[in-house]
C-alpha cells in the first residue's frame, strides 16, 4: 500500500499493516513506523518508541535511529 503496486497507494492502509505487523514482532514494519513518525509526523517520540522495538529485535538500522534520538534526549512517554 505505501508504494502504490498493485494496489492503490493508501499511507492510512499501510500504516494500519505496518502498525498489525510489528505488533506481531515483525522488526522492519516497527522501523518504517519509526521513519514515518520522525519524517513525515514529526512525532519523535513515538518514532523513538517504533525504533526501539525493532532494535530489540536486532534491527541495525533502527538501532542506528535510536541511538541518535537517545543523543538528543527525546524522551519516552
Amino acid at each position: 500500500y505505501d508504494k502504490g503496486e498493485l494496489v492503490k497507494a493508501s499511507v492510512k492502509s499501510a500504516l494500519a499493516f505496518y502498525s498489525k505487523s510489528c505488533t506481531l514482532g515483525f522488526s522492519e514494519a516497527c522501523y518504517l513506523l519509526g521513519r514515518y513518525n520522525q519524517l513525515e509526523k514529526q512525532d519523535l517520540t513515538k518514532a523513538k518508541r517504533y525504533f526501539g522495538m525493532a532494535c530489540d529485535q536486532k534491527h541495525q538500522e533502527a538501532c542506528a535511529a535510536y541511538k541518535e534520538l537517545n543523543s538528543k534526549d527525546i524522551e519516552l512517554y
